[in-house]
């Protein structure tokens, strides 16, 4: 969406505000942020501490309109969706938090059917290595979901584990 330079990173990271905003963010979320901030910088003329300064003269729904319009002049309705958070997240990390409700939602354009299991399990042979093997057939035969397959932990199957039990149950 936007060219940025090493230069216009840092000079954004100076601003308080932004330090604020970005404080304990990934690394691709402060790019993500700072590349928002710098098109909507380059759209209305306004650095970090005037777009804050100017939202705080404003009734909020004017703030909201005015984000809304810079994000109508981004292609694409994902890119608008990560624009307009990154902003209003910009000025609640700022103390500006009486932003009218958005409906910031991204509506599907297409349906998908899911894999069927006999699909999945096709797939799963594809994989190179066991332990990637291990986390798709446990999350194939489980239903469990990644995140929670990944927190899985000895504890959850030990007792069957330890008995010599062959079908372990999983408990959480």
């Amino acid at each position: 969406m936007v060219d940025i330079s090493r230069k216009q990173l840092d000079r954004l990271t100076r601003f308080p505000t932004v330090k604020r905003w970005l404080r304990d963010k990934a690394p691709r979320t402060r790019y993500s942020y700072l590349r928002n901030m710098v098109y909507f910088n380059r759209v209305t003329g306004l650095n970090p501490d005037r777009f804050l300064a100017w939202a705080k003269t404003k009734e909020s729904v004017e703030v909201q309109d005015r984000i809304e319009e810079v994000a109508e002049t981004i292609p694409g309705p994902g890119a608008r969706f990560n624009f307009k958070t990154d902003m209003r997240s910009f000025l609640a990390h700022n103390g500006y938090n009486n932003l009218p409700k958005a409906k910031n939602g991204y509506t599907l354009k297409e349906w998908h059917r899911g894999y069927r299991k006999e699909e999945l399990r096709k797939l799963a042979g594809y994989l190179d290595t066991p332990i990637h093997k291990l986390f798709v057939y446990l999350a194939l035969e489980t239903g469990l979901r990644a995140a929670t397959v990944l927190a899985l932990r000895y504890r959850h199957v030990k007792e069957d584990l330890e008995n010599n039990v062959l079908s372990v149950a999983v408990q959480l």
